[in-house]
């Protein structure tokens, strides 16, 4: 299930190319590392994007980058995972007038952390021949917190 909702734009630059002259700015492709995510929920994982350019070079240039804000958050080059479930990360140049944006997608999948404990919650009342009683099980991560 893919969840499509809010997004946080915010401005990037490739920092490992050279500044190059505005003829050579063109984005032809774009490129992560990874090209997909797998993460954690409460963990966070590198996410390198980079723009090239018409000779196939990498290229310093702004980029728009977005995602979901309830399942992941993007800060500082690195992805990390809120909720469980299946995102993208949204990628486009911001070109010249005239230009068509050049985009890139990368799924995300956040899973939830594993189970350390389990507990039975009895459900009220009291048992007789032929009725039944809901208990409720309550599942805790490593850390206490307890998983919707």
């Amino acid at each position: 299930m893919k969840r499509f909702v809010a997004f946080a734009l915010v401005a990037v630059v490739a920092q490992t190319a050279a500044p190059r002259p505005a003829a050579a700015q063109t984005v032809t492709r774009l490129a992560s590392e990874p090209d997909r995510i797998e993460v954690t929920a409460g963990e966070s994982v590198p996410l390198v994007i980079r723009a090239y350019g018409l000779d196939g070079a990498e290229v310093a240039t702004p980029l728009r980058v977005g995602g979901s804000r309830d399942g992941i958050r993007l800060s500082d080059g690195r992805v990390t995972g809120l909720s469980a479930g299946e995102y993208s990360i949204y990628v486009s140049s911001v070109p010249e007038p005239g230009e068509q944006p050049v985009t890139l997608e990368i799924p995300v999948i956040v899973d939830w952390p594993p189970v350390a404990r389990a507990e039975v919650v009895a459900g009220e009342g009291r048992l007789f021949v032929g009725s039944r009683i809901k208990h409720d099980l309550v599942a805790f991560h490593a850390d206490g917190t307890e998983r919707p």
